[in-house]
């Protein structure tokens, strides 16, 4: 899951669980990998993640205009 953060480099070390396999190493987002063999607990971590990732983290920029497309 990912979000655009309001911080450049946010600190994602509270989200410790051993299913946790990649950090998104970017400016400005929050992001997590998890991987387990069982799907439950995924759907359990990205429905907790993704409550705290918005309370903690997101954030919202205004795009700009599309002028062309291609």
């Amino acid at each position: 899951m990912l979000t655009l953060s309001k911080f450049e480099h946010p600190d994602l070390s509270g989200f410790n669980d051993n299913e946790v396999c990649f950090r998104v190493p970017l400016e400005y987002h929050a992001g997590l990998i998890v991987k387990s063999e069982k799907h439950e607990r995924v759907r359990e971590l990205l429905d907790d993640y993704a409550e705290r990732l918005v309370k903690d983290f997101a954030t919202v920029a205004q795009q700009e205009k599309v002028k062309k497309l291609h």
